[in-house]
């Protein structure tokens, strides 16, 4: 896959931002770059080879924010484009398409949260890859859906439909739910929406088992890596998702202990096993990029 590029193309470290972690406990993580100023509510972001050829790291922060998709080479090279037609309810992810010989083709920006439970209609907003980082603003085409299972397109009393995690595959946009229900059972929901079809309703697959712990069984990001396996992330750990079929009847799931607890919103494969995880930045820390190795010895082997 073409967008994956050694890590020292895209990441800036610098001495005082490693002095800063020098004393904190990140458990399994490895601190990797501090966050720019301009997405301290970051949301979703993949590693990203730029028309120019240039390396760059694309990213967008959530709702309360302008529709505006972030690339960045270094931290005095960022690009802020506007994507047009578009408001940011709220942004809550991205993923990426490829061209046959693994060059970006469209990004995906799921327009897909909804804390509130307030949401009649959800959208994907779609932007040509070839467009990012040419000018100070980018078009878009939007794919408005519903979930099948909400009640005559209202939102359900019991049950949110908030999004926070979308991969794309094979013309298919997979959506994993944020379990907000009331009745917390410690699930995300797995739905499909078929895009290169323009589908408008999101079938209901499957569900996954997180965790029985609702403030660290959430999923707030996923991606896809290069053999097709799916990272689901949330505030603690990773998910790996891999042997399923595009209706994910099946599957086998390995659960990587984080061993550090933060608000992580976005997550990103650089190979099969190695990801990029972000957190928000807020009073009590965060804004930061750390690396993830998917090794043996941080598999939870207690949970299935």
């Amino acid at each position: 896959m073409a967008f994956f590029h050694p890590m020292n193309r895209y990441l800036f470290i610098t001495p005082w931002f490693l002095l800063l972690f020098a004393c904190q406990d990140l458990g399994n993580l490895q601190a990797v770059a501090a966050v720019p100023n301009s997405l301290d509510e970051i949301s979703g972001m993949q590693v990203f080879t730029m028309p120019s050829g240039d390396v760059s790291f694309l990213s967008i922060n959530d709702s309360g924010n302008g529709p505006h998709l972030y690339s960045y080479i270094q931290s005095d090279q960022i690009y802020d484009q506007k994507v047009k037609g578009v408001s940011n309810i709220d942004w809550e992810d991205i993923a990426l398409s490829l061209t046959a010989d693994g060059t970006p083709e469209f990004v995906f920006i799921a327009d897909t949260g909804n804390n509130n439970n307030s949401r009649k209609s959800f959208q994907i907003i779609q932007v040509h890859a070839n467009e990012i980082g040419s000018s100070n603003s980018i078009t878009s085409k939007t794919y408005p859906f519903i979930y099948e299972d909400m009640q005559d397109n209202l939102p359900s009393s019991g049950i949110y439909h908030d999004c926070e995690a979308i991969v794309y595959k094979e013309g298919r946009i997979y959506l994993f739910t944020k379990n907000r229900n009331k009745k917390f059972d410690g699930f995300t929901s797995i739905y499909s929406l078929d895009i290169k079809n323009e589908a408008t309703v999101a079938k209901l697959l499957n569900k996954v088992y997180i965790g029985s712990k609702r403030s660290t069984s959430r999923v707030t990001a996923a991606d896809i890596n290069p053999k097709g396996e799916v990272g689901l992330l949330t505030h603690n750990k990773v998910i790996l998702l891999n042997d399923f079929d595009e209706s994910f009847s099946s599957f086998d799931k390995k659960i990587y202990e984080l061993k550090h607890d933060s608000q992580k919103e976005a997550m990103a494969f650089i190979n099969d096993s190695v990801v990029l995880i972000a957190d928000e930045r807020s009073k009590k820390g965060g804004g930061n990029v750390y690396k993830f190795e998917l090794k043996a010895s941080f598999l939870d082997v207690s949970r299935k």
